[in-house]
This record gives C-alpha cells, sequence and structure tokens, in this order.
C-alpha cells in the first residue's frame, strides 16, 4: 500500500486556490483588485480567513466581501481605518470602512490612493 504525503499549501496559494475556483462576475476584477493589494506593501501577507481571501501585516487589515455581485466590495475593518480620511472610503460605521470598485477604469483611477490607505494603516501599526 502506498503511503499518500499530504501537502499543505501556503496562505498565498491557498488564496491562489480559492479564487481559481470563485465563480463569481468580476472575477478579472477580484483578480485586479487583489494584485493592487499585493503589491502595496512588500510586509503584507494574504490568507484565507472568514471565508474569504484577507490581507494583514501583524494585525488583521482587510478583506474581500466577494457577495457582491455589482462591485467588488473591500471592507477595511483595522481599528485606525477611522483615522484615515479618503475620498474612497465609504460609511461611517464606529469600526470598519468599505471601498468598492465596479469596473477596472474604477481600480485604475483610484489604485494609488487605495495603496496609500492600505500604507497608512501599516505605518500606524508600526507606530509611525
Amino acid at each position: 500500500m502506498k503511503k499518500v504525503v499530504s501537502i499543505k499549501l501556503s496562505d498565498s496559494e491557498q488564496v491562489s486556490q480559492y479564487l481559481e475556483n470563485l465563480v463569481h462576475p468580476l472575477k478579472d476584477l477580484i483578480l485586479a483588485v487583489r494584485n493592487e493589494i499585493l503589491t502595496s506593501h512588500t510586509d503584507l501577507n494574504e490568507r484565507i480567513k472568514w471565508n474569504a481571501p484577507s490581507y494583514y501585516f501583524q494585525e488583521d487589515i482587510l478583506t474581500f466581501n466577494h457577495r457582491q455581485q455589482k462591485f467588488v466590495q473591500i471592507v477595511i475593518h483595522h481599528p485606525s481605518i477611522i483615522e484615515i480620511d479618503s475620498k474612497i472610503l465609504i460609511g461611517d460605521y464606529k469600526d470598519r470602512r468599505l471601498v468598492h470598485f465596479e469596473n477596472q477604469e474604477m481600480l485604475e483611477q483610484n489604485k494609488a490612493e487605495f495603496k496609500q490607505v492600505i500604507n497608512q494603516i501599516i505605518c500606524k501599526i508600526q507606530g509611525f
């Protein structure tokens, strides 16, 4: 009898596999947003948490809400988000803000601002 060796995927590989299997009308846009998130800061990590791709640096920062079908929604849930002022942040919740991308053009127009928000949170985590 052959011994079956199970190889555990890395967190990033799990996210890739999750997204590969995802059925969503805006899947290409989700993949583009993922790329912008991953290239926003070299210390940012990804994993599947809350049954969705989630991103962290020492602490949880943001998560995809792929249940929306008409736009890509990102939930930024790090506590410092309430201190950040940005035109792309939606909502005045006490503990989170949302970001919506309806199409590739909207992502292109706002990706620098999106990355800046992510980097501001990482700077706050680092104590800057």
